[in-house]
């Protein structure tokens, strides 16, 4: 008898103004969308186990420089229950140095990571937007509204 529970979350996630649906380029990419000026944004899921979620954060702040800091050290980090499910917010201005993921190239100075980690019952699912800070920036609180808003299914 087929199993009536989904094994791969469904997402209904309310795009920013600007973003442009893209499909999926990995397995693991529920969404992706275009951002203007280069940027990207992402929702993944790596599977139930809660244990990778530090991990997928670290690797997250790893992928920027700061300056006089680490980019743990200036990243900010909160938690939040409001909504449908809790997560925990990252925000992390600086130089993006991890470019592979936007085709190449040289290091963008002044880009914001705008990231949630969400705890589902599939498990985590982690919401990345990767922009230029003077664009991502104005997105900050649509994008908190939109992941405390977002079905999972």
């Amino acid at each position: 008898m087929p199993s009536s529970v989904p094994t791969t979350p469904g997402v209904v996630f309310t795009a920013l103004d600007g973003w442009t649906e893209t499909p999926p380029t990995q397995s693991f990419f529920l969404k992706t969308w275009a951002l203007p000026e280069g940027g990207l944004a992402n929702i993944s899921w790596l599977g139930r186990s809660r244990d990778n979620i530090g991990a997928n954060v670290q690797r997250w702040l790893g992928q920027f420089s700061v300056e006089g800091d680490s980019s743990a050290e200036a990243a900010e980090i909160v938690e939040n229950s409001n909504g449908r499910n809790p997560f925990t917010l990252i925000v992390l201005e600086g130089t993006l140095t991890s470019v592979a993921q936007l085709g190449g190239g040289g290091p963008r100075a002044d880009w914001l990571l705008l990231g949630a980690a969400v705890d589902t019952s599939f498990g985590p699912l982690y919401v990345k937007a990767l922009g230029p800070a003077s664009e991502l920036g104005a997105q900050r609180e649509a994008f908190i509204a939109a992941v405390e808003t977002m079905q999972v299914r």
